[in-house]
């Protein structure tokens, strides 16, 4: 075949059947068998446990909800306890006053929250409270 454009004559070969590369067995084996290790690989990483999850499947989306819903019940009076000591910040006296109840609720919920939200939420108020109590240390 030949190809002319303008003055130039530029020839373009194409290949025949015979000059394309034939495929060796090893190749052909080498694509029937890429599959079946991967599902050695897996099928044996599923056997030595990497597969395994670290933490435990969640419960249900409505026993989630009812998680919530409890931990936003238990709080709620601590968090009127953490509240009170943390309004009178400058009231060492009043804070002194309501330093025990507060910490008392906060122990009585932390028995009782169910979720990870709520203890992280229980902990801030401990942080919270327990900065206020140290600013009024030693003042009466």
């Amino acid at each position: 075949m030949t190809l002319v454009t303008s003055d130039v004559v530029t020839a373009v070969t194409t290949p025949t059947l015979t000059e394309q590369p034939i495929a060796t067995e090893t190749q052909d084996t080498m694509h029937e068998t890429f599959p079946a290790r991967v599902a050695l690989v897996f099928l044996l990483t599923s056997a030595c446990g990497g597969s395994q999850t670290a933490k435990p499947e969640p419960g249900s989306l409505g026993q989630q909800a009812a998680d919530i819903t409890a931990d936003t019940q238990t709080l709620r009076a601590a968090q009127a306890a953490a509240n009170e000591v943390v309004r009178n910040a400058s009231d060492c006296p009043a804070v002194n006053q309501a330093l025990p109840g507060a910490n008392q609720a906060m122990d009585d919920a932390a028995a009782k929250v169910r979720t990870v939200a709520g203890r992280q939420s229980l902990d801030a108020m401990r942080k919270q409270v327990s900065t206020v109590a140290e600013a009024c240390v030693g003042v009466q």
